[in-house]
Order: structure tokens, then C-alpha cells, then sequence
């Protein structure tokens, strides 16, 4: 019987042994490297810790100055006060402010049409600020100040009211007003846009009317300087305000104005004076 042969096995090479300085070479890099990722995390967290102490906790970056712009002394002391409120939140440090936060604040106040507010480092809050401009006097429960868009500004003493020598508004019902708050009739701002059409093309006109009036009716009445009433009816006084205004720049109709118990626009391509019974 001849048995199978058995397959020789293949003599395995023998394993090539990396030297050791090979080996030692990487031990070393890869201490090396570790040793230096280390001494980085803490050289990061001790300079992070070094500049936020200096930020927050030093006093270079405090607040020392702020500066406002644009704004009327009534509406500076109201800006002040406000921010003296808003900055304490976050302390005195500049960096902690958030001015998104303080131009919204801001902006309500009731004066302010827009406002911008910026740090500029290392310890000053600048405000720039655009204005309402009071245009006329309301009197509601109390007087108001209110300008061309309407809204309420200010509440104004009666004395303080003359001396800035705006036209009064009368008639206007508003309850429980407040200042911020929108004047909405039509005819409010129909007049404000007339007043302010006035004011900016017409000064001897504007000088001459003291006082608007808005009946029940939504009639609009002008009360000129010498108490003659000018009579607009319901239509909007803008749109016949062509005829008053070239009336003025007449002498003699100007002359029969003062003379005049009332002035009536409303009859079309007319003017009718009234004058004062003897």
C-alpha cells in the first residue's frame, strides 16, 4: 500500500525585527507630540482665563463716557436716564453691553424717529439719534406736544406751549392719552399735513394761524392771529390751502382778513369774507 505523502510545509520567512531606534524615534514623537498638545490646552486655558480676567475684570474696558448725538436737552435727559438703567444690568463693562438691546430701548422713546448706538472701544457708548420735531400743541386732557406724523412727544405746560409759538389743535377726542401714543382720525393728520406744508413754504401764513379746530362734524376751522375763523368744511385743508395762501400774498384781501369775522373756502374757485358787523 503506498500512503498519500504528506505536503511539506513552506519554512514561514522569519519576521524582520524593526530596529530599535526606529522604535524609540516614535516613542519619542509621540511624547513629543502629546507633551506639546498638552502644554497647548493649558497655555490656551490660562491665556483664556488671563484675557477674560483682563476684559471683564480689569478697568480698561469700563464704561466712561457716553456720548449722544442729535438730540434735543429734553430728549438727552430722557436717553440718560434710560441707559443709566439699561447699563447697570451688565455692569459697567463695555464689552458686556449688548447695544442691539439699547437701541431698541431706546427707539421707544417717544422723541426718538431713529436712533443708532455703537461701542467705540475702549470705554465710550456713542448714541446717534434723529428727532421728532414738535409741529403743534394738542389739547387733549392735558397739552401735548405732537408732531407731523401724529404722534404725542411730551405733555407741555399751557405758558411753555406759547412761548414756542406753535399753532393749537382743539376738538380732538383721545382717551386716556399718553405720550408715544398715535393720534388716528383722518382728520388729525390731514391738518398736521397742511400745518406742515405751511410751515415749510408759507411763514407769513404760518405766523398768522394760531389755532386748528376739528368739530364733531370732522370740520375743520383755522383761527388766524387777529380771530377771524377760516372755514374748511370736511375736506382736506392742504387741498385748499392754495387759495388762503394766495389770498395772503394780497395786500388788500390780506387787510379784509383782519377786518373779518370768518373766511370760507368751501365753495369751489371762491373765497367769501365775512366782515366784522359795525
Amino acid at each position: 500500500m503506498i500512503w498519500p505523502s504528506r505536503s511539506r510545509r513552506v519554512a514561514s520567512s522569519r519576521p524582520n525585527h524593526t530596529p530599535f531606534r526606529v522604535r524609540a524615534g516614535r516613542v519619542l514623537r509621540r511624547t513629543f507630540f502629546f507633551v506639546l498638545f498638552c502644554g497647548t490646552a493649558v497655555g490656551a486655558f490660562f491665556g483664556y482665563r488671563g484675557v477674560r480676567h483682563f476684559v471683564y475684570e480689569t478697568d480698561y474696558f469700563n464704561i466712561t463716557s457716553v456720548v449722544i448725538n442729535g438730540a434735543s436737552p429734553e430728549l438727552e435727559k430722557q436717553a440718560r436716564e434710560s441707559l443709566t438703567g439699561m447699563l447697570a444690568l451688565d455692569g459697567n463693562n463695555l464689552v458686556r453691553q449688548d447695544v442691539a438691546f439699547i437701541q431698541s430701548e431706546l427707539g421707544k422713546i417717544p422723541r426718538a424717529l431713529r436712533v443708532s448706538t455703537r461701542k467705540v472701544y475702549p470705554g465710550t457708548i456713542r448714541v446717534d439719534f434723529v428727532e421728532r420735531q414738535p409741529l403743534m400743541v394738542v389739547n387733549l386732557d392735558e397739552t401735548y406736544l405732537i408732531d407731523k406724523h401724529g404722534v404725542l412727544l411730551s405733555r407741555i405746560h399751557g405758558l411753555d406751549a406759547t412761548r414756542k409759538g406753535l399753532p393749537m389743535l382743539t376738538g380732538v377726542q383721545a382717551g386716556a392719552p399718553k405720550a408715544g401714543d398715535t393720534l388716528a382720525p383722518a382728520q388729525v393728520g390731514a391738518v398736521l399735513a397742511a400745518v406742515d406744508f405751511i410751515q415749510a413754504n408759507d411763514q407769513a401764513l404760518w405766523k398768522q394761524i394760531i389755532e386748528w379746530n376739528i368739530n364733531s362734524k370732522a370740520e375743520v376751522t383755522a383761527i388766524l392771529r387777529a380771530g377771524a375763523e377760516v372755514r374748511f368744511g370736511t375736506k382736506p385743508p392742504l387741498e385748499l390751502m392754495d387759495k388762503l395762501s394766495g389770498a395772503f400774498q394780497t395786500a388788500k384781501l390780506r387787510a379784509e382778513f383782519e377786518q373779518a369775522t370768518y373766511i370760507d373756502l368751501r365753495m369751489d374757485n371762491q373765497l367769501v369774507i365775512m366782515p366784522k358787523q359795525l
